[in-house]
């Protein structure tokens, strides 16, 4: 009974809070932009969702406020911690996406923006400044606001089981979509760079108003990933054990550095084959300059979160359901650069046999003698340093390593490749 009252009471705040919060920010836009030429019927629908959906928030909030003061059960549930760290979502993602929006505008226009090129046709670049301005001002105060009131909480009832997942989830979460903006802005930036040297156009043309949506992601993202990844530092390096056995920390870590290094390895296997039809003298294709900078980006990427992760190994060890996902990653990994290996290691095969028969080494089986060669150049390593470092876990004596050779994982991975080969 307790917990449908709970979901009953968070569920009715979450879905009157959020209407009443976006007729605001529209009431707002329409009062300060449009003044007396906004529509009425805009208002009013403005004014009836706040006459409506405030009262029933506010009821409900102080239901639950009043529960939490009297019951430590409901303040430390993790059905409040899920309704508070949603909400703070919830307010951050739009203020974050409102902050770019006001810091692009702020950057495209004393670089040569021209105000009838503006994006947003029906505003003009101030118009919308406000509309993002006022957007970050009212999520800002209700995202303040939850925040002191999650603190509050996590101080009288500290954070633990479901309720430091759902908190782990909030920081990790914001941290990645941090990292990610951050990796990008950079990436386009070195490409903006490099192609200042030699022909062709870099993003936008040669013009520097093309590279302030990318300055203004930089300028988001960076802060936004250095706070939440501290936060996550502090609280692995902190007293909680619980902390450093969290198998979502090691997924958060072990899913960039896969996504890094994929995404590294395909770019490689562009350029190696760009190399390889030069030696074959076919006409050049493509640009160094496109896959180089996903390349520097990955790399730095990859290299830093490894290195969080081997110095989580030293800090903490690994606990078994981390291992389980130190597995799956280095397996995927190693199946992806196996399966790359394989393609290029029969394409090879395929275009020597068949060059045979041929009159002469043509332009068709160069080019895919450079590509199948560039693919098996590219995979082998990504194949080979997982593998190993599986292997070595296999082959250790004791718990660990028999842990290792009854891994599911290891036997879908060796089995999967025992059902291509013999399909093959």
């Amino acid at each position: 009974m307790v917990t449908v009252r709970r979901w009953y009471v968070f569920l009715v705040c979450a879905v009157s809070l959020q209407p009443v919060t976006w007729a605001v920010i529209a009431l707002l836009r329409n009062l300060f932009i449009s003044g007396r030429g906004a529509p009425v019927t805009a208002i009013a629908f403005q004014i009836a969702v706040i006459v409506i959906g405030l009262p029933v928030f506010l009821v409900h909030w102080l239901w639950a406020q009043r529960l939490a003061g009297r019951d430590a059960d409901e303040r430390e549930s993790a059905l409040r911690r899920l309704y508070l760290y949603g909400t703070l979502a919830a307010f951050l993602g739009p203020i974050l996406a409102n902050t770019f929006n006001v810091i692009a505008i702020l950057l495209w226009l004393p670089f040569g923006g021209r105000r009838y090129e503006f994006n947003y046709y029906q505003y003009s670049p101030t118009d919308d400044a406000i509309n993002s301005l006022i957007a970050m001002v009212a999520l800002g105060l209700l995202w303040f606001y939850h925040q002191r009131i999650t603190a509050a909480d996590a101080k009288a009832a500290p954070e633990t089981g479901n309720s430091a997942t759902v908190r782990r989830l909030y920081v990790l979460s914001f941290s990645a979509a941090g990292v990610t903006m951050t990796t990008m802005a950079i990436i386009h930036l070195l490409r903006w760079i490099m192609f200042q040297f030699g022909g062709g156009a870099a993003i936008g043309g040669s013009d520097i108003v093309g590279l302030t949506d990318e300055a203004a992601r930089l300028i988001v993202g960076v802060p936004l990933w250095l706070i939440f990844w501290r936060w996550g530092q502090r609280l692995f390096t902190g007293p909680s054990e619980e902390e450093r056995e969290s198998a979502l920390r090691k997924l958060y870590l072990y899913v960039i550095v896969f996504i890094a290094a994929l995404t590294a390895v395909t770019n490689a296997t562009f350029i190696l084959a760009g190399l390889f039809r030069r030696l074959l003298s076919l006409p050049p294709q493509g640009d160094i300059r496109d896959p180089l900078p996903i390349i520097i980006g990955m790399g730095v990427l990859w290299a830093y979160h490894a290195y969080a992760l081997r110095g989580d190994a030293t800090l903490a060890g690994e606990a078994p359901r981390q291992a389980g996902v130190r597995r799956l990653y280095l397996y995927l990994i190693a199946a992806v650069g196996l399966a790359a290996f394989l393609i290029g290691l029969g394409g090879d095969i395929s275009v020597l046999i068949r060059s045979l028969s041929e009159p002469f080494f043509g332009p068709d089986l160069k080019e895919q003698l450079a590509w199948f060669t560039a693919a098996l150049i590219a995979g082998l390593p990504v194949w080979l340093l997982p593998w190993r470092q599986a292997q070595v876990a296999a082959i250790a004596a004791g718990a660990a390593g028999a842990d290792e050779r009854r891994s599911v994982v290891r036997k879908i991975y060796l089995y999967f490749y025992l059902f291509v080969a013999t399909m093959t």
